[in-house]
């Protein structure tokens, strides 16, 4: 068995701005490097971590950086732990989404496991590609502690797969909050939790994007 530590990196400047962001390679903001530093000495208290992974973008590097210098590690960029491919909603603010993109982020909203971002990555596909991605690492460290360090929907897939939800069935599980800790036992292709969505900084750095859904406009 492999074990997973999965973190969603910390509060980036694009989440302070309200932006779908993915592949761009934004940074923390000042708030998030303060989360990653409270991750990092949860960690050092509670672990023994043999290997960390991040998505090779920054704010996934920036949050992983303060456990991988407790115990010593190099950093390893898999790029399989990347966000969502968001094609033409790359960097919009998402009042700007529902305006120019309707009905797909109507689709992102309110059916959220059928949604496909526009001429983007769908749901189903990313969900198969981290099924690919943690077979593989499992694989390259049977029986060893690894720490993830990814983003909202792929650690959220992720609660979906321990939760015993297919691809169909996935907006069933909540959504992550930032620079929170989840421990997964992996074994034989299966995700089962240990800790889910575990909060270790106080409650001044504790932000939310839970905003009132728009509604739909006429066809």
């Amino acid at each position: 068995m492999t074990r997973f530590i999965v973190v969603r990196h910390g509060r980036s400047t694009a989440n302070n701005k309200g932006v779908f962001s993915c592949l761009q390679d934004v940074p923390l903001a000042s708030i998030g490097i303060k989360q990653a530093r409270y991750v990092a000495d949860y960690l050092a208290a509670h672990e023994r971590i043999d290997a960390i992974y991040t998505s090779g973008m920054l704010r996934t590097a920036q949050t992983a950086t303060p456990t991988a210098e407790h115990f010593g590690l190099n950093l390893q960029a898999d790029h399989g732990l990347r966000e969502i491919f968001a094609g033409l909603w790359e960097g919009l603010p998402y009042g700007e989404l529902n305006r120019r993109f309707h009905e797909d982020w109507m689709g992102w909203l309110y059916d959220f496991s059928n949604a496909r971002c526009t001429g983007g990555e769908s749901v189903r596909e990313l969900y198969r590609r981290l099924e690919a991605t943690l077979r593989r690492i499992a694989a390259q460290n049977e029986g060893k502690t690894v720490m993830l360090t990814t983003h909202c929907t792929p650690l959220r897939l992720m609660v979906a797969m321990s939760m015993g939800y297919g691809p169909d069935r996935v907006h069933l599980a909540p959504t992550p909050t930032n620079a929170t800790i989840n421990i997964f036992g992996y074994k034989d292709g299966a995700l089962t939790a240990e800790v889910t969505n575990l909060i270790t900084y106080p409650d001044n750095l504790y932000f939310t994007n839970a905003r009132p859904l728009p509604p739909r406009m006429p066809k």
